[in-house]
């Protein structure tokens, strides 16, 4: 019989009416009330008892558990959220976890901490010139990223905060301050709109594709990096149709607003391609199609987080790939060529691609796919960064200098016709520059070769003349030593690529002089390098193209004294 006062009189309740009996109420244990015999666990329900610290329950399978809150440094209490009592701390009653999450101003990661025998919440701040980047397929916790670097072209939308670069600093504007919100523009990026002009619903995410790096001549596992410049489809999944586009910032991350009713099924299509101004890029398949990849369906809601990984075995990852590479490289245009709208570069590349790896003048690269007519596995140049940066090499001789590559075979240690020899030695060059790595890896089935522009030293004949043939390393090995500065530096010559670069846009694109083979040579770019930047570093050229043994006069149109 439990007896009890209900705030004015005493009462009696005859538990075993119901087929319970007098107890300890589990919810409170200062308190008692008619329950349930739970077979093993007698009294105590799933929703468990604390006694003090300890935290005493009946699990899924009727076993009684008995749990020392305080020997794990946390305290038993009643949660609201699973609805029973559990053991919990300051990181629990926050929901914060060992991996962090970042900070509404993104200048921060909040983490939980065992220290001093508990749990705690604690915040590290970013360091100065950086801020928080969420997790994502290629970073499995919150990262410090330095500023600028992931958004400085299409600056990021973190929910309706824009962010954007003013130089080397982020600058953040709350657009719902001023009754907008954040969207992508084609023409400004990401900025504050009306919302009646950009859509109520909203979804965002991530786009991440599966990179193989080389490993001693063979590709390495894949690992996951963000897709950067890649442009994003919000499209129907009934007939395709795209409802709404945006691009990707170099976090991988996009935003895009919408319209839609409720009921319907969409999916995010993420292409290899790019339709800005700033990064004007296509990777065709053979047929012509761009390379793309679909996300699941998924319900349009009022805002929706749709993340993609673009895996090896899609068959697309080495397409993202190739983007990202030419990416970095009409970002060289831009930065160091000095043409604020590159041109469009198309490239095309397929597993069944078979017809070689070479750039025509009309700004297509080809690339060889991985499988020949028969289906067996050859040279796959999806993955090798360093080929397709040196055919961007042609790309600038073709749309911003000149050249009088007479496009014959070459291999880097072979001495060749002089026109030759410059052509694939300033390409050989401009792979290490665009990536920041003097070695140059060609993968295959087989192992693929590799070579390095640094420290290698591939010799002329000092006896022959200027106009000799020469091979295509002794190109790039001054070009590197004129243009690695500030580190590693090993030569008298604290240049950078701007410097060689120059002389292609603001030289050989005009009407350069002859003095060496016909054609534009090696002499030619040592002429155009002296009345484009100088005769200052006479010296220390003298010393870098002695390093190589090649015979130039120094008795240009800008002559050494």
């Amino acid at each position: 019989m439990l007896e009890r006062c209900n705030g004015k009189n005493r009462e009696e309740i005859d538990c075993a009416a119901s087929g319970m009996l007098c107890g300890t109420d589990p919810t409170a244990v200062d308190m008692a009330a008619c329950v349930t015999w739970g077979q093993s666990c007698g009294l105590v329900s799933s929703v468990g008892v604390c006694n003090g610290a300890v935290l005493t329950r009946c699990n899924r399978n009727g076993q009684l558990r008995v749990i020392d809150c305080g020997e794990r440094g946390a305290r038993c209490a009643f949660q609201t959220a699973s609805q029973r009592n559990e053991c919990t701390d300051a990181c629990r009653d926050r929901s914060v976890a060992a991996e962090g999450s970042c900070t509404a101003n993104l200048q921060g990661i909040t983490r939980c901490v065992y220290k001093d025998g508990a749990y705690a919440v604690e915040t590290d701040p970013c360091p100065a010139g950086s801020f928080c980047r969420d997790p994502g397929a290629d970073t499995f916790s919150p990262s410090c990223s330095p500023l600028c670097t992931g958004i400085a072209l299409t600056g990021r939308c973190a929910g309706d905060t824009l962010m954007r670069c003013d130089g080397t600093q982020i600058v953040t504007t709350d657009c719902s301050a001023s009754g907008k919100v954040c969207a992508w523009s084609d023409v400004q990026g990401y900025t504050c709109a009306l919302p009646g002009r950009v859509g109520g619903r909203v979804v965002n995410g991530r786009i991440t594709y599966e990179d193989r790096a080389p490993v001693d001549g063979l590709l390495g596992q894949p690992t996951p990096l963000p897709a950067r410049g890649a442009a994003v489809a919000l499209i129907t999944d009934a007939d395709g149709r795209a409802m709404a586009m945006a691009t990707t910032n170099d976090l991988g991350d996009y935003t895009i607003r919408y319209d839609a009713p409720t009921g319907g099924k969409l999916r995010i299509l993420a292409v290899a391609a790019n339709f800005t101004a700033a990064r004007p890029l296509r990777v065709l398949r053979p047929d012509g199609l761009l390379h793309s990849l679909a996300t699941p369906t998924f319900d349009v809601a009022d805002s929706t987080t749709m993340d993609l990984l673009v895996t090896e075995r899609s068959g697309v990852a080495e397409a993202f790939n190739i983007l990202d590479v030419m990416v970095t490289g009409q970002d060289m245009v831009r930065s160091r060529v000095g043409v604020a709208t590159p041109r469009q570069v198309t490239v095309v590349w397929g597993m069944d691609s078979a017809i070689g790896t070479f750039t025509v003048p009309g700004g297509t690269i080809f690339l060889l796919g991985g499988l020949d007519l028969s289906g067996h596995t050859v040279d796959d140049d999806g993955y090798d960064d360093p080929v397709m940066a040196h055919e961007f090499g042609h790309i600038i001789e073709f749309f911003y200098g000149a050249t009088s590559n007479p496009g014959l075979g070459h291999s880097p240690f072979d001495p060749l016709v002089p026109t030759l020899a410059w052509s694939e030695g300033f390409a050989d060059w401009t792979s290490s520059a665009l990536r920041g790595d003097p070695v140059y890896t060609d993968t295959n089935g087989l192992g693929g070769f590799s070579f390095e522009i640094d420290t290698t030293v591939t010799p002329a004949n000092p006896a022959q003349p200027m106009t000799q043939n020469i091979t295509e390393n002794t190109v790039a090995e001054v070009l590197w030593d004129l243009s690695d500065a500030p580190t590693p530096d090993d030569d008298p010559v604290a240049g950078k690529p701007d410097d060689v670069l120059r002389v292609e846009r603001n030289y050989f694109a005009g009407h350069p002089g002859d003095r060496g083979f016909a054609g534009i040579d090696f002499v030619d770019f040592l002429d155009g390098y002296f009345i484009l930047n100088g005769t200052a570093n006479c010296a220390g050229v003298r010393t870098v193209v002695a390093s190589r043994s090649f015979p130039y006069d120094f008795a240009g149109p800008a002559p050494c004294n």
